[in-house]
């Protein structure tokens, strides 16, 4: 049907009843949101070691994925020395926009739980053995709610 190689303007005045919709797609960037939180431990504490240990993983691979996030983006975001790292302009851009990316998304998914009837929160269930091989269950839906203990 000729309807799928035809500009949006010329579809709707040549057939009126069909409706063409642009698919439009994420841009694969190349890096994920981990990239950037790994960044931004990176950046906040001037030193790989200590983030590596923040993100509670090992340095190596945290190198790795600054060096893959780099390679995405095409310049460097810290200069190495001795004992640190110090962020390059680049870099000094990207975390401020990192931040935003990562607050952004954090509210969405809060706003997006809240309207779901959540609290803010997925809720945690704990199951506590009580004495005499009772169960009881604690569900905690919010961190300001006292878990049921009764």
């Amino acid at each position: 049907m000729e309807v799928f190689n035809m500009p949006i303007a010329l579809v709707g005045r040549r057939f009126p009843h069909v409706v063409r919709a642009e698919i439009n797609t994420p841009q694969d960037f190349g890096f994920e949101l981990r990239h950037l939180r790994y960044f931004v431990a990176v950046a906040e504490h001037l030193h790989f070691g200590r983030a590596a240990k923040a993100l509670n993983m090992s340095q190596p691979p945290l190198s790795r994925q600054i060096r893959d996030l780099e390679r995405c983006i095409g310049t460097q975001l810290f200069d190495r020395c001795a004992g640190g790292v110090v962020l390059t302009g680049a870099g000094d851009i990207l975390l401020v926009e990192s931040k935003r990316i990562l607050e952004h998304i954090s509210r969405s998914l809060s706003v997006v739980r809240r309207a779901h009837g959540g609290i803010g929160q997925s809720p945690v269930v704990f199951f506590q053995p009580r004495p005499f091989s009772e169960v009881s269950l604690i569900v905690k839906t919010d961190d300001r709610i006292p878990p049921n203990t009764a």
